[in-house]
């Protein structure tokens, strides 16, 4: 019988009549299987974002330098993530958290081509005024900014304000 519409009649493809049991079953433990990997990464898998919400000047010796780049945690912005590529006397990373008052140095974040990112509950690094520290640092906060220095490694972060 002819399609009132005018239209041929084309047949439909639908996976659920020309699949069988077994085949249904693996599909969907597939589809169960990826979204909780889709759940892990976005639970515990952090990325770091570049900010320019922070102001960052480090030296070494007598030399400033203006390579530092500075990131936040998508989605967290409490704790500022510093590195530090042409640091030879000191950790390249360090994080800041301006709420706690803690400057601690950082192991180096993972990456995946140009993508930083952190491990939410793996240990981070340990804060510089710790007990545990056998080397002495030197640190101040403020409101809006913190320093920290050692043996000819001096750094200052400034919080740009929000006009």
């Amino acid at each position: 019988m002819p399609n009132p519409h005018g239209l041929r009649d084309m047949p439909v493809f639908t996976m659920s009549l020309t699949m069988s049991r077994k085949t249904k079953i693996i599909i969907a433990a597939a589809v169960v299987v990826f979204l909780a990997g889709i759940a892990v990464l976005v639970r515990y898998v952090k990325p770091l974002v570049p900010t320019s919400s922070v102001r960052v000047i480090y030296s070494e010796g007598e030399e400033f330098k203006d390579d530092a780049a500075a990131y936040k945690r998508l989605f967290r912005r409490n704790v500022v993530f510093l590195y530090f590529p042409g640091a030879r006397s000191a950790p390249k990373w360090w994080g800041i958290d301006f709420n706690g008052m803690t400057i601690y140095p950082l192991h180096p974040p993972s990456r995946i081509f140009s993508l930083h990112y952190v491990v939410t509950g793996k240990p981070v690094g340990m804060s510089i005024d710790s007990a545990a520290q056998s080397d002495e640092w030197t640190w101040q906060f403020t409101k809006n900014e913190a320093s920290f220095s050692k043996n000819g490694f001096a750094c200052m972060v400034q919080v740009k304000s929000r006009r």
